[in-house]
């Protein structure tokens, strides 16, 4: 998660998340303990950093720190693993599921919709998604392939 001069990354056997200094040479600069047992992705929406967790089944918000969790929300499955947002919808995705959720940004995260990926036939598990312009960008555990999908091909459930 990229945020301004800053990266974030997470490790999920060390179970920390890292903020690095992108210039000159990528340094750790702080570490923080992962919310959960099991981190699976990191998203930052231009103010916050959002973390999933695979292991809890938990979505969360990160507050003025990394380190502090502003709020928690349970995911719609069993392991998330992917978070972005689109104006006033926060999107998530699960490995066990292949399934993509669309959240209302409300008190409680409340799921709208949940959709399919009609292009992605293959049961692979979903390993990483993006927002960007009406498409999503989807990464397959185990694929060497980035998928390109219009949003308005998810058939929903």
């Amino acid at each position: 998660a990229v945020a301004g001069e800053f990266a974030f990354t997470v490790d999920s056997w060390q179970k920390v998340i890292r903020k690095h200094r992108i210039e000159p040479s990528f340094e750790v600069v702080e570490t923080y303990p992962a919310p959960g047992p099991n981190p699976s992705c990191l998203y930052w929406d231009g103010r916050n950093l959002w973390s999933c967790d695979s292991g809890s089944a938990r979505i969360y918000l990160h507050g003025d720190s990394p380190f502090v969790i502003a709020d928690a929300y349970s995911a719609p499955a069993g392991a998330p693993v992917a978070v972005t947002k689109e104006n006033d919808w926060l999107w998530s995705a699960d490995c066990e599921t292949g399934k993509i959720y669309k959240h209302e940004l409300d008190q409680k995260l409340t799921l709208a919709q949940t959709f399919n990926i009609i292009a992605a036939k293959d049961r692979m598990p979903l390993g990483g998604l993006a927002l960007k312009d009406g498409f999503f960008w989807i990464v397959k555990d185990g694929s060497n392939v980035l998928l390109k999908i219009p949003k308005n091909h998810l058939r929903a459930d």
